[in-house]
Formats: structure tokens, sequence, C-alpha cells
């Protein structure tokens, strides 16, 4: 079975991220990878020309093959971004360069990560009390929540995410 990503597809911001952008204060998007095989679990390797998504089970591992390669839907590195508005569905026109992409679960956010996410925040690094996230991660948390439209995309979900950085460009 493949699970490619063929067709490249618009980043979805609000207007909340949109004035991060403008501002400088976002350099980063995550986005829920999707997968195109249900019912499995999945495992991601960066091959250098892509990733390598794996299938895992309780019982047996799958090694990747080359039917598996996960490509970006938004772009490779260099690329510019395709911007839509999430309640208007224009495209926004914005010259952003994607400089780098990785595979992470959700929670596995960094504080400066969250922080370049464009997330307003203290300027607090250390967890709270009894808190094991930093404002940043907590505020972004929130966010995220309340943009998913479901529970399996959720912050407690911890889902695989596409983590896309990006620099401003001169148009």
């Amino acid at each position: 079975m493949s699970i490619k990503n063929i067709e490249k597809q618009p980043v979805i911001l609000n207007a909340q991220e949109v004035r991060a952008i403008l501002h400088g204060g976002k350099t980063q998007h995550r986005s829920v990878i999707i997968p195109k095989v249900e019912g499995v679990g999945l495992r991601f390797i960066d091959y250098g020309k892509g990733w390598k998504a794996y299938e895992t089970d309780d019982s047996d591992t799958t090694l990747p093959s080359d039917d598996l390669l996960v490509k970006c839907p938004y772009g490779a590195v260099g690329d510019i971004l395709n911007l839509q508005g999430a309640s208007s569905g224009r495209m926004i026109r914005l010259g952003l360069k994607i400089t780098a992409i990785r595979i992470e679960q959700l929670q596995d956010i960094s504080h400066k990560d969250a922080v370049a996410e464009g997330v307003n925040h203290f300027d607090i690094e250390a967890p709270l009390r009894d808190q094991p996230l930093s404002v940043a991660q907590i505020v972004f948390s929130s966010h995220w929540d309340a943009k998913q439209l479901d529970d399996d995309t959720g912050w407690d979900s911890n889902p695989w995410v596409w983590v896309i950085e990006f620099e401003e460009v001169a148009d």
C-alpha cells in the first residue's frame, strides 16, 4: 500500500497566525500527518530525500520500502509555501520559503519551538510548579486544540505532525 502525498497543498492559517508571521513571531507551522493507510501505527525515518514510513503493530515491524515514501504535502526545502486563510478560504500572498522540514509527535514540541509557532507567551522557559510544560508550550497546546475539528488530532492524542520551518523572502 502506498501512502504518498502527491499534490502540493496550501498551509491553512488563521488571522492570528498571519499576524504573528507579519510581526516576525511565527517561523514554524505544524500540521497533522494523515496517513493513507488506516488502522496501523506509523513510525518515520529521515532518508535525506524524504521521509519513509513503516507500519508497526504489537507483533511485527515492517521495514521501510520505496512504496512507503511520504513526501511533505506542502513542498520541499527551498519551495515557497502556498498559504490559505482559514476563514476566507482565499490564498494569502506572503513569500515564505521552506527552510527545514521534519516529522515529530506533537507533544515533542520544545519551548523554543512553541515560541517559533508564534504563540503569545510570558518569557518563561521553566515549567510551572507541578507542570512539565513551559508557559509557551501550554499556550501552544491550547491554541492547537482550539484549531482541531476532532479529538483524534488534539493535543492529548499526540499525533504525528509535519514541522515546517520557514523564513519570509522578498517577492
